[in-house]
């Protein structure tokens, strides 16, 4: 095994709160724009059908190995894990394994009307360790996580997801066949050089084939559940565009401009699949919107949910 060249950008770009100095803007954004010149060289290496390539005697794509089918205990449930054929059945167990996830799993952090603080809502440590202890306090009272309320609440979202992930069009270009995707890419998979030029990435092991509108999302950095801010999609779209060839057509650029441009709800809905994020109710709410528009009140769906035979 020969050793990564460079140094993890984990050294360097840090999670909200933690010590100073953070890596700089400019800086964030150069590494940004490599990254989307390496989402185009992987959106072009295509497989018939999404899931996890493993290694026998040659590589083959198997059942899908993703956060959303494994972790918080999800290997243990009874879902569809492929290898899927199209989009709509990989994101249908997606959906199967959150609502399973609701019903029987614990739900850790997770509560829906309460979601955990972020860092990045206070000026100071002080105001954020504040609001974490309130926040404990009040998801203790009546074990506010796996009640039976809670867990409700998600199994409604699930439901509405259901419906919502069939009739969901989501930013792709092709189809038919699925993109290679590399299965965690945080600031620890990532190393850099001195002049913040990636050098190389690694744990390569379980990447998959997804829909290509998952690939087409700027990564969550420093780590999956964080969300980059706006300015750093930019950076992320410009390197996707200025990597490809010369020769490609001026219609296919545009296509892909507007598919990366329109990525967040991918990003969002993904999260939210996977309970991979602190804040589920923001995010089913960005869905939510996308899918049904901006007029409809989410509040009045819950409440009409809640009271009818579930």
């Amino acid at each position: 095994m020969s050793e990564a060249p460079g140094r993890p950008l984990s050294k360097f770009w840090r999670s909200a709160g933690s010590p100073p100095p953070d890596l700089e803007t400019p800086s964030k954004a150069k590494i940004l724009s490599q990254l989307g010149g390496i989402t185009w060289k992987l959106s072009q290496l295509r497989f018939d059908e999404i899931g996890s390539l493993l290694e026998d005697e040659f590589f083959e794509i198997k059942e899908c190995l993703s956060r959303g089918h494994m972790l918080h205990g999800r290997y243990s449930l009874d879902i569809p894990r492929g290898p899927f054929t199209s989009e709509a059945k990989f994101y249908n167990s997606l959906v199967s394994a959150f609502l399973e996830h609701a019903e029987i799993l614990q739900l850790s952090h997770h509560c829906f009307i309460a979601p955990v603080p972020s860092r990045d809502d206070y000026q100071s440590s002080i105001q954020y360790e504040s609001a974490v202890n309130l926040w404990n306090d009040f998801v203790a009272v009546g074990g506010k996580t796996d009640s039976s309320d809670n867990r409700l609440d998600y199994i409604i979202a699930g439901d509405a997801l259901r419906d919502i992930v069939r009739q969901l069009e989501l930013p792709t270009l092709n189809s038919e066949t699925f993109p290679l995707c590399h299965p965690d890419l945080s600031v620890d998979n990532i190393y850099i050089d001195d002049d913040y030029n990636i050098t190389c990435i690694i744990d390569w092991a379980f990447a998959s084939s997804i829909p290509e509108s998952m690939l087409l999302t700027p990564p969550g950095l420093p780590q999956y559940r964080d969300e980059i801010s706006s300015g750093l999609y930019v950076p992320f779209i410009d390197g996707f565009i200025s990597a490809m060839p010369g020769s490609m057509e001026e219609r296919s650029i545009h296509r892909y401009h507007d598919s990366l441009e329109r990525s967040q709800v991918s990003w969002r809905l993904s999260r939210l699949l996977n309970l991979d994020s602190i804040n589920d109710y923001t995010l089913f709410a960005t869905v939510w919107h996308f899918a049904r528009g901006p007029e409809q009140d989410l509040g009045q769906y819950f409440l009409r949910q809640w009271s009818s035979p579930h």
